[in-house]
């Protein structure tokens, strides 16, 4: 009985080392491209009097239904651009901007570099505030 409950003891250590690594290695690598310049085919979609918002989903995503919803709604209420990119089909451009899980979002500022980036889903209000931070500074 305690081998078991050692073997499950180590099991559960074992996967969370894992998981933060692999949270701590996605953070790294958004580190890495903060600031960069996106590429010139996104650098045309982009708008010129409201803030940026590339969007990463997948088409099977239900948690990418989720965030679409809201980003619909900041976009019709004109408070931001959205570019929506399926990340299966655009894997190279969802890669340079650290778009490592769906649903990703990601802000560019005013001279097209990459301000912020989000792995997973995000509510309004963080999303807002983001936007917020970023026109204020």
């Amino acid at each position: 009985m305690i081998e078991r409950a050692f073997i499950v003891g180590a099991v559960l250590a074992a996967t969370l080392v894992v998981a933060l690594g692999a949270r701590a290695g996605a953070r790294w690598r958004v580190a890495q491209v903060l600031g960069q310049p996106v590429p010139a085919v996104l650098r045309r979609r982009l708008s010129r009097t409201r803030p940026n918002l590339v969007y990463f989903f997948g088409p099977h995503c239900g948690t990418c239904a989720q965030q679409k919803t809201v980003l619909d709604e900041l976009d019709s209420e004109g408070a931001a651009h959205i570019i929506a990119l399926d990340a299966t089909q655009e894997r190279a451009l969802a890669d340079r901007l650290g778009a490592l899980t769906i649903p990703a979002t990601a802000f560019l500022d005013r001279s097209g570099r990459l301000a912020k980036v989000n792995l997973g889903y995000q509510p309004r209000s963080v999303l807002i505030a983001q936007m917020e931070s970023m026109l204020a500074g």
